[in-house]
């Protein structure tokens, strides 16, 4: 009886969930602010306690995209309503506007809720959490001290999560661990709700096309198909030594050239050129760039296209996924933000195949290739 009642419940959260989705509310719907009507809030639907989805927030911005997604992903998938913390959005309104998914400081765990349940600060604040706290005061405690569920759990494939949540196995607030991504659910999401919710904000695309009108300018007039390439360095090769070992391929000169080799042969068009962007702006000097064929660096620090760069400092990254996300094609190692500005760009992408040697697994992006039809691993 007791598992029926619980289906029941969970079929009734997903409809909720599909609404949710469906009207499309954004932040400032979820949010309350006194502009909004506070006697017209539905304060049973506003201040859920359970079938909920957030996840831990930490590293940079592809981290933070990746975070938000899977979530997103994964509440799709299972019928939960997503919420992330307020520090991702803080890290994602920087690059992003109109994003849908609100902050549960701002919801959830509002001073309305909290009257709403009749929930008490002191227990959340609390370490350890008695018996007797409110349906608010648990929710609180498990979004501010609750575990993390385990990565190899939300790993699995979707159909054995759905017999889990089904059964009442996995939490009824689940809180996905930082630097999650989950390409297997993907699919729930995918790049034209991707491209939807992850839209650049208009300052940051109008730099970032100021800075491909001084590459066209340089490259000659005439239509041009822009590719761009992602050099991902620094500490990322430490990185995937110790994610994937010794044998890991790493994207090196050789992997570019035939990269952009490659691209020439799928598109068979001499009027390409490559915008190279690269936390190692040295490296990509030293060894890609190179105008007379082709290959211009589209960064924003050290650019010949934006004056007074130096001054622009705080929004090398911004800009840097702005460019991506405006390029017909894409070339990238591997990492979650070079990811994100291939997904936004939409077009065909390659992607280094670190695993082509024996005993490497897969990582994000080849796992994603095999997944997207317009993508390639090389």
């Amino acid at each position: 009886m007791r598992l029926r009642t619980r289906a029941i419940c969970l079929a009734l959260y997903s409809l909720i969930f599909i609404y949710f989705i469906e009207q499309k509310f954004t932040r400032k719907d979820l949010s309350l602010n006194p502009q909004n009507e506070t006697s017209k809030v539905d304060w049973k639907r506003f201040c859920l306690t359970d079938s909920v989805i957030t996840v831990r927030e930490g590293g940079r911005l592809g981290n933070c995209v990746w975070e938000y997604i899977s979530t997103l992903g994964l509440g799709s998938v299972l019928g939960l309503r997503p919420y992330v913390p307020k520090q991702i959005l803080n890290c994602l309104d920087k690059v992003f506007k109109n994003l849908t998914i609100p902050a549960y400081e701002d919801t959830l765990l509002s001073e309305q809720c909290r009257k709403f349940h009749g929930g008490d600060v002191e227990k959340c604040k609390s370490k350890s959490l008695s018996q007797n706290g409110t349906e608010w005061d648990r929710l609180c405690y498990a979004l501010k001290h609750g575990n993390r569920i385990a990565p190899d759990v939300v790993r699995k494939p979707v159909t054995k999560l759905k017999k889990l949540n089904d059964s009442g196995k996995l939490p009824t607030i689940l809180i996905l661990p930082y630097w999650i991504n989950l390409p297997h659910v993907f699919d729930a999401v995918g790049v034209d709700r991707f491209q939807e919710e992850l839209q650049i904000r208009d300052d940051l695309k109008q730099l970032a096309e100021e800075t491909l009108r001084g590459v066209k300018m340089k490259a000659g007039n005439g239509d041009l198909i822009f590719v761009g390439l992602h050099v991902r360095r620094t500490d990322y090769k430490r990185h995937l030594k110790i994610l994937h070992g010794e044998k890991v391929a790493y994207a090196d000169v050789d992997y570019y050239k035939r990269a952009m080799s490659r691209m020439h042969d799928l598109h068979n068009d001499s009027r390409m050129v490559f915008v190279v962007l690269s936390d190692d702006y040295t490296w990509c000097k030293t060894n890609l760039v190179n105008e007379k064929e082709g290959v211009f660096w589209g960064g924003l620090e050290h650019s010949a296209f934006i004056s007074n760069w130096e001054q622009k400092k705080d929004m090398f990254v911004y800009h840097d996924l702005a460019v991506l996300s405006l390029q017909n094609h894409s070339i990238i190692g591997y990492g979650t933000f070079a990811i994100t500005g291939s997904l936004l760009s939409g077009g065909h992408t390659i992607v280094c195949n670190i695993s082509r040697y024996k005993d490497v697994k897969d990582n994000f992006a080849t796992n994603l290739s095999k997944k997207i039809r317009y993508w390639e691993q090389l």
